[in-house]
């Protein structure tokens, strides 16, 4: 090839690799081109060329006409910088399909010669096709030359226009170290017999990844592959399986090693959908950095669906041939086991069926890279401090917000320091954060979790959970508090209240009135017992009258409303007791209350300690009260009643709380007291003996019964009344109703908070708590979230649009083409991790096996202690049961961003070439445990940093004619959904383009063909 040839392969291939800002040094470099090529060539004439002369002409006018070639992309780059199809360059920009003739500036060259170029553009549906025609003349000598070249879009620095973007092709080593802690797993006969390894004892103890970048050490899972120094060239040793990234040994005699993967291979249940509708031409795209591993699933399998397509930024080449390597000529690796010693060849490749049956390489300068930089956040946005809870009502804007730790004087301090930070978004904020609390999020654009407190400094060493910060394990049978929980509501308070006494007092009469002519003692009155002996009649009383008639007492005692006083009397007492019960449950006080009314009959003397009279002129009535049974009265200590019950409602019905309602048991018990108050009549007589009917001592008188010779303080019986007291106490035991996250029988360890020195957790309400957000829900208001750690989705989440299709549980159903736009998009940023909600227990719940297993694991997990294929009951994932079987083929709508740049989290154990990122994952918790889910469908767009699994498939024994394979977790869909328009609506939302990183070519060639001209 000459040199002019060579300088265009070069430029051509510069071109396509897309160098940024190259388009004008490729024009001046055709320019110098063109002065060396005809610079010996001006002085001949046009009668007298030579065919090496007629050469440089024609390689002149082919260099003018490939820089015809090159201004019009350089003209697509200015005019449609983020354009995704022809279509969509037109549709943002007025263009051109004709340039005119441009002339090319020669340096030195004679004012006679010229060089131009014209180009004329013809939009098909998915490229440009240009021609370009070069022309050098100088005096009669000329030559032209035409070349067609199409022109399609190239790498888009926006992640909305893609479908999905990763960095890595594998977990972190963040995530190795957090899975493969030291931890002991308990098993029993029948999960040792299943092994196909000796086990000694009942417990197997594993011993922990290892950070480092040496072969079988986590820090691979941060290099991209590549066998001149990636993981590629770092497998750990004798491993079974080639793709094995890093091990952990058994210890205690159990000495095994486990060789476990981070890289993340797409099997045959893996679909990349075709875009929705409102795509337009843009295909959707998945990019990748790194090197991607395709299965077909089983011998045979159809491999993974590609209706969008792929590009990566690893390209191969013969140095990685081999059995165990990569597909020859294919720019990804196949999974391939005859290597490792197995009959039969799985393989991997995509599907037949796939609309992008190949995996396109593209320069890794031009690839879309995720944002390194904290997102920007206003002063207007919602901030929460710590865990926090968003559960969107499915309506317009409105959402159910658990934060512990926004407390009133957190939002106090924070709303000091941001005075525009709308009030609207801390409803019931008080001393223990927000509970349950419904907020309006209309006009709010943007929320952030923050963390809370210091961001700890943790080690590899740590213990982990699914956030970057230190966890405790809640174990099975754990009674949830507020020391184990994430959140932790209640409603009522527990405890034993003994309530006031309440008390009814009881001295039923039956009606009785004394009418003339009676012997009232001989008249049954209930309660009341009369003692008169006569009732002679109505009239006045005189010295004779005797104090057993009840004449006397009808004399003096007031009679109120009522016809006698005894009526009166009674009246009287009964409306005191029953206006105040509490008041009179002693015989003191009962004793003072009868007197009250009775004593109002006494002479003036009658308060004398001596009467003034010896005859019934001084008379004074008293009542003595006593305790004791008797007038129909039997005293009791605590008779129970009949006790209720009164349902306590938990705190939320929020189906991600485990949530236990409360009661509260009323129980009655009665004291029944009997009181009787005796009123007797004395009247003034002599106290030793009458003369004449004089006392002997004079004057010497004494209170007596107003009969008797001698005085003795005899005292005339009146009546008699019985109260019965009933003093009724109730004793409330209260179990207060509590919501509390997670549940004590799911083994996924989550992040609480710790106690600021680094000790471990203390609970939620603690100093320090990570800003990790638990979100679902749909709302018809777009908006971005952003965690400053972890993005946890607890069910599907998206626009509230009735006609957006969802999942089911078997097969992906995203948004056809039939349906409407979204009428809003939500935007879901983790600066660490995003994680799909999938809570497990397990199957074995013996006490002695549950405390002889580490809190994350379950007994009889007998992972790394087989080489064959178990029977399905014995096999790993198995040993643990799904929580939630109703979060079964989830969607999510919105563009979801896992960042891996938060703050703070595990020391990162980096690759030799020292790059990578800890975080940064989309994954499911638990992804390997329980039964399937079916399909999680991603629609619109996902970035990040590593492409984690969501779901994990189960060996099977080696046989031809398999048609499926067991899995537990989900499998993944993604369509493409264009959001840009939505998210684009309202300013400030976090920019998902990379600007300083991201330089490479917008548009570029993809092929060039020439047609000869003569010279002319």
């Amino acid at each position: 090839m000459n040199g002019c040839a060579l300088a265009l392969a070069r430029a051509r291939r510069r071109r396509a690799d897309g160098d940024g800002g190259f388009a004008l040094l490729f024009v001046l470099g055709i320019t110098t081109m063109i002065v060396v090529l005809v610079g010996g060539a001006l002085v001949v004439t046009a009668s007298s060329i030579v065919p090496a002369v007629k050469a440089a002409y024609s390689q002149a006018a082919d260099a003018a006409a490939q820089s015809g070639l090159q201004a019009f992309v350089a003209y697509l780059d200015q005019q449609c910088p983020s354009a995704t199809s022809p279509a969509d360059c037109a549709a943002h920009a007025n263009l051109s399909n004709d340039s005119g003739p441009v002339t090319i500036p020669v340096p030195g060259a004679d004012s006679a010669y010229t060089t131009t170029y014209r180009w004329h553009s013809y939009p098909t549906t998915k490229y440009f096709r240009v021609e370009s025609v070069g022309k050098v003349r100088e005096g009669g000598v000329s030559a032209t030359r035409t070349v067609i070249g199409d022109v399609v879009p190239g790498a888009s620095q926006d992640l909305f226009k893609y479908g999905m973007v990763t960095g890595f092709e594998t977990s972190s080593s963040a995530t190795a170290l957090t899975d493969f802690q030291a931890h002991d797993i308990a098993l029993d006969s029948t999960a040792t017999s299943a092994a196909t390894v000796p086990i000694k004892g009942n417990v197997m103890r594993w011993g922990p990844a290892s950070p480092g970048t040496a072969a079988g050490k986590v820090a691979v899972c941060n290099a991209a592959y590549d066998v001149k120094g990636g993981r590629g060239n770092n497998p750990p040793p004798s491993s079974p399986n080639p793709y094995v990234d890093f091990t952990y040994s058994g210890l205690a005699g159990n000495n095994y090693t486990d060789y476990e993967p981070c890289h993340t291979s797409w099997g045959s249940y893996t679909k990349l959908l075709a875009p929705a509708h409102n795509a337009g031409s843009n295909p959707g795209r998945y990019a990748t950095h790194d090197a991607l591993l395709l299965s077909n699933s089983w011998p045979g399998g159809p491999g993974p669906e590609f209706d969008q397509p792929v590009v990566t930024g690893w390209q191969y080449t013969s140095a990685d041939a081999g059995v165990c390597s990569t597909s020859p000529g294919q720019n990804y690796r196949a999974f391939n086991l005859v290597c490792a010693g197995y009959p039969l060849e799985v393989g991997g490749s995509p599907s037949d069926s796939s609309l992008y049956p190949n995996v396109q390489w593209q320069d890794p300068s031009t690839l879309p890279k995720l944002p390194t930089a904290a997102p920007a956040i206003p002063d207007t946005a919602c901030v929460y401090s710590g865990p926090t809870r968003i559960k969107f009502n499915n309506d317009d804007a409105h959402a159910t917000v658990t934060s512990p730790g926004t407390t009133s004087t957190w939002v106090a301090s924070w709303s000091a320091a941001h005075p525009t930070a709308p009030a609207t978004c801390y409803p019931g904020a008080g001393a223990n954060g927000m509970a349950a609390q419904s907020v309006d999020l209309t006009g709010i654009s943007i929320v952030r979790v923050a963390d809370k407190g210091n961001v700890p400094n943790t080690t590899p060493a740590s213990a982990h959970g699914n956030s970057g910060w230190p966890v405790t394990g809640q174990r099975l049978g754990d009674t949830p508090t507020t020391t184990n929980s994430v959140f932790y509501l209640t409603n009522g308070t527990s405890g034993t209240v003994v309530g006031t006494p309440t008390y009814t007092n009881t001295a039923t009469d039956a009606a009785y009135a004394p009418a003339a002519g009676d012997n009232p003692s001989t008249k049954a009155d209930g309660a009341w017992v009369p003692q008169w002996t006569s009732y002679t009649s109505n009239g006045a009383c005189d010295t004779s009258t005797a104090g057993l008639n009840f004449k006397f007492f009808n004399c003096y005692v007031p009679k109120g409303s009522s016809a006698n006083p005894y009526s009166w009397v009674k009246a009287q007492v009964k409306a005191a007791i029953a206006a105040n019960p509490g008041n009179y449950t002693t015989t003191a006080q009962l004793q003072t209350l009868v007197n009250s009314f009775v004593s109002q009959g006494n002479s003036s003397d009658g308060a004398n300690s001596a009467p003034t009279f010896v005859d019934n002129r001084s008379h004074r009535w008293a009542a003595a009260v006593t305790a004791g049974n008797g007038g129909g009265c039997t005293q009791s200590t605590g008779v129970a009643g009949t006790a209720t019950d009164t349902p306590i409602s938990a705190p939320t019905n929020d189906a991600m709380f485990d949530s236990v309602a409360g009661n509260s048991h009323a129980a009655p018990a009665t004291d029944t007291s009997c009181f009787t108050a005796t009123v007797t009549l004395q009247i003034g007589t002599c106290n030793v003996a009458l003369v004449a009917g004089l006392c002997v001592n004079l004057g010497n008188y004494v209170w007596g019964n107003g009969t008797a010779l001698l005085g003795g303080g005899q005292k005339i019986a009146q009546f008699t009344a019985t109260f019965t007291v009933k003093k009724a106490t109730t004793t409330t035991t209260t179990v207060a109703a509590r919501s509390s996250f997670p549940a004590m029988n799911d083994i996924t360890q989550y992040q609480m908070g710790f106690d600021g020195n680094q000790n471990g957790p203390t609970n939620t309400f603690g100093a320090n708590a990570p800003g990790d957000l638990y979100v679902e829900g749909k709302v018809r208001h777009s908006m971005a979230l952003v965690a400053d750690d972890d993005v946890v989705i607890t069910a599907s989440t998206g626009p509230n649009d009735a006609n957006l299709t969802t999942s089911n549980v078997n097969q992906p159903n995203p948004q056809k083409a039939s349906d409407p736009d979204p009428a809003s998009a939500l935007e879901l940023v983790g600066r660490n991790n995003v994680h799909v909600y999938h809570p497990v227990k397990c199957a074995i719940t013996a006490a002695a096996q549950i405390a002889n297993t580490s809190s994350g694991w379950c007994p009889n997990d007998i992972t790394g202690l087989y080489t064959n294929a178990p029977v399905a009951s014995a096999r790993p994932d198995q040993q643990y049961v799904n929580l939630r079987p109703d979060l079964a083929g989830l969607t999510v709508y919105g563009a979801v961003f896992a960042l891996g740049n938060s703050a703070g989290h595990i020391d990162c154990p980096q690759p030799p070439d020292g790059g990578g990122v800890c975080g940064g994952e989309f994954t499911v918790d638990n992804h390997n445990r329980g039964n399937p889910l079916g399909y999680l469908t991603v629609v619109g767009s996902l970035g990040m940093a590593h492409h984690a699994p969501v779901g994990e498939e189960w060996p099977i024994p080696d046989a031809v004619g398999a048609t499926g394979r067991p899995y537990s977790g989900y499998q993944m869909a993604q369509q493409y959904l264009d959001l840009s328009s939505e998210l684009g609506k309202t300013s400030g939302f976090p920019n998902p383009v990379d600007t300083t990183s991201n330089t490479g070519a917008l548009w570029h060639i993809v092929s060039i063909s020439a047609t000869v001209n003569p010279p002319s």
